[in-house]
Parts: C-alpha cells; structure tokens; sequence
C-alpha cells in the first residue's frame, strides 16, 4: 500500500492528470458497454455521463460507477404491456393459431383449371395438384374439368373422382359389414358414426349429383340418429346433423342440432355461421351481428373472417 502511495506522490502533476483521464475513459468504456446491451439508452450518452463523474470526482467516481454497474448489470428490469385489454393471452395459447399453406396458388389453379382455351402441360400440372390435395374446393373444380376440351385432362379427371368414389366406397362396404355382424351396442353405434361421416364425405366433397344427394342424406341421418339413439353422444354428430339438415334447408331442425352441438363442446366458430346465414334467412339481422361478433377471430377461415369483419365493422 505505501509502494503504491510513494508511486503516486512520484508522478508529477501532468502524469496524475494524464492517469485520472485514462482511468476514467476506461472505466466509462467498460460500464457503458456492458449497460447498452440491457438498456436502450445510447452508448455516447452512458459514457458522457460515467465519464464526467469520474472526471469531477477521481476516486470516489471510480467507486461509484463499479458499485453502479454491477448494480445496474444484475438488477431485473420490470416490463409492462400494454393495451393488453385488447388481447386475450389464455385463450390465444389455448387456439393453435390457423395455419396458411400456399403450395401451388388458389388463384392459379382456378385460372388454370377454368381457361377453356389453355392446352398447355400447366393444366394437367394444376390437375395433378388438386388430385393429390383433395378439398372441397379442388373436387368442384376437378368436376368441371369432366367437360375440358382436352381429352387427357377429361380423363384423368374422370380417374381422380373415380378412385375418390371407389375408395369412399369400399370404406362403407366394409365399416357396413363389420356393423351388421356386431353385436355390442357400443361397438354397433361407434361404426354407425362412421358410416354417417362416410356418407358425407359425398356431400362434403360435392362427389354426388342431385339425383344421389338425397339418398345419402337419409344414410347421414339415419347413421348419426343410430348412434345418438344408442348412448353415443357426440358434439360432432350433432353437428353433422346440422349440417345435414341445413342443406336440406330444415333451419328449424338444423338449429336445434346446431345447439346441442355447442353444448357437446364444439367450437363456436364452426357452428356460428350455419345459425347465422340462418338468422339471416329469418330476418333477425341483430342475431347474425351478435353470433358473428362472437366467433374468435383467431379461428375464422378465408370465409368466415370477411362476413364476420363486414358484420361486426363499427
């Protein structure tokens, strides 16, 4: 300790100033670059400040900035969110939020499979697409390429909806033998389920024509009344019953469905727009806003989420 006093009573006055500088330029470096990575605060304005208090005060400066860094460095800075009203956190980490897969383009695809006058190897590629993505959309288009000029196109799309037919169809075959030879009541009504979503999936995917629709409507009811008739509640039963009876336009018996779908647990979100369009029908356009108004906005589609912003706009 003396050593270092008699090494500092050396120094002349220039030395001991020239050394107070670089210790306190030193010290502001090293403070601010360790502040900056943890506080928004630019780096010039840290060291301006640490750098004049030690310059004012050259030793109990040097104190002060190390004991007010590593206070400073340690401490938890307390965040707050705001307008967090407008933002349920509980119910967006219960919803997995919509997933949005662009592979080919809807746009594309229409363009393609709509152009009458295109011959080109783009609309069987667009034609290849939609038979290995099937939707309710795709099949539509698929139908209407039944009528292309192009006789391969014509084809193979007769081919896709063939092989979709021909395999919902052996799905019913044997989910229907396996029904009729059980005996378990349980057993008999889960396999009556079955076989309802099988029969609507020629709805659904728009496989029947006018002159079947009908049929397989009575199969979906009379499948889903089945299996609800032997103690196998299920919200999504229910559902389908409502949208069974909706396109048979049974408002009144869609809606009763529709309802004791909701108390199963099915999402609102899919149920809100059938009871809506059915509101709408009846006239009762505060129900439509109301019922709109509460489908989460996270769970909307492509369809639902322009009705639901056009009715619920201020």
């Amino acid at each position: 300790m003396n050593a270092i006093v008699e090494l500092f009573a050396s120094l002349s006055t220039q030395e001991l100033l020239m050394l107070h500088l670089l210790l306190s330029s030193t010290l502001a470096i090293v403070a601010s670059t360790l502040l900056k990575n943890k506080y928004t605060t630019p780096f010039l304005w840290i060291f301006t400040i640490i750098f004049s208090i030690n310059l004012i005060a050259p030793i109990l400066g040097y104190l002060f900035t190390f004991t007010l860094t590593i206070i400073l460095v340690w401490v938890k800075k307390k965040h707050y969110l705001h307008s967090v009203e407008t933002f349920n956190h509980e119910e967006f980490l219960k919803n997995s939020y919509p997933q949005v897969k662009r592979i080919f383009g809807e746009g594309a695809i229409n363009s393609l499979a709509t152009d009458t006058q295109n011959h080109s190897p783009n609309k069987m590629k667009g034609l290849v697409f939609m038979a290995n993505h099937p939707s309710k959309d795709n099949f539509s288009l698929i139908k209407g390429l039944l009528s292309d000029p192009n006789n391969e196109i014509r084809l193979y799309s007769f081919s896709v909806l063939a092989n979709a037919e021909g395999e919902l169809n052996d799905k019913i075959s044997h989910t229907q033998q396996i029904f009729d030879a059980t005996i378990d009541s349980l057993k008999k009504a889960k396999l009556a389920s079955e076989l309802a979503f099988y029969y609507w999936e020629f709805i659904h995917y728009g496989l029947s024509d006018k002159e079947t629709n009908k049929f397989i409507m009575d199969k979906v009811t009379y499948y889903a009344n089945f299996a609800l008739g032997h103690h196998f509640e299920s919200g999504k039963l229910y559902a389908l019953l409502g949208k069974n009876a909706f396109l048979q336009k049974a408002y009144l018996d869609a809606s009763v469905y529709f309802h004791k779908a909701l108390k199963l647990g099915i999402k609102k979100s899919t149920i809100a727009p059938y009871l809506a369009e059915i509101s709408f029908d009846n006239r009762k356009f505060t129900e439509v806003h109301t019922l709109l108004l509460e489908i989460n906005p996270l769970e909307t589609s492509a369809l639902t989420a322009p009705l639901r912003a056009q009715w619920t706009s201020r």
